[in-house]
């Protein structure tokens, strides 16, 4: 697994390096705030990312939270976006990212005809594709709407009460290209 983690980014890397290299025309980097996580979970959710050139990006999310409106407590996500659109870098995306979280989960142990139900943080590993859209103004003002869903590799979950195994990403977020 760790071998095929390692591949993937250097793949990735690799493919972001191996661009025309040519002076772009347009700011390359974006700061970005997810205002429904904010608005609905209280919970902090920030995007950085490099414009590769005018097709390409690659960035990173983070989420913070306390867990108590949400599940997740702590995600780190790197994702590289292809886009479709006539501006630089906006319009129409795809997406491919992974995603380290930590979250709450409810684990259930059997008791002859009973169960016993323990809550407990768990680390787990994602890999995932998404698409979503992204506008911009002449300012360098954006607004972006996104989301996707992944597949968590490392834990086991058969013995906990939701499907854990898929997560997901969704976003509405305003930012600024600098």
């Amino acid at each position: 697994m760790k071998k095929f983690v390692i591949a993937f980014c250097i793949l990735v890397y690799s493919f972001g390096n191996s661009q025309e290299k040519k002076t772009l025309d347009f700011k390359q980097n974006e700061l970005k705030l997810d205002v429904t996580y904010l608005i609905f979970a209280g919970a902090l959710n920030a995007t950085y990312e490099h414009l590769v050139n005018d097709e390409s990006g690659l960035g990173v999310g983070l989420v913070l939270s306390s867990g108590n409106e949400i599940n997740t407590t702590f995600s780190l996500s790197p994702y590289y976006r292809f886009y479709f659109g006539n501006k630089p870098a906006a319009g129409f995306f795809f997406e491919g990212f992974t995603m380290l979280s930590t979250f709450k989960a409810e684990k259930r142990t059997p008791y002859g005809y009973y169960y016993s139900y323990e809550t407990s943080k768990v680390t787990d590993f994602a890999i995932g594709i998404g698409l979503g859209g992204k506008w911009i103004t002449r300012n360098g003002i954006l607004f972006e709407i996104n989301s996707g869903v992944g597949r968590n590799l490392l834990n086991d979950y058969s013995n906990y009460t939701s499907g854990y195994k898929i997560v997901g990403k969704f976003g509405l977020s305003v930012g600024y290209r600098f």
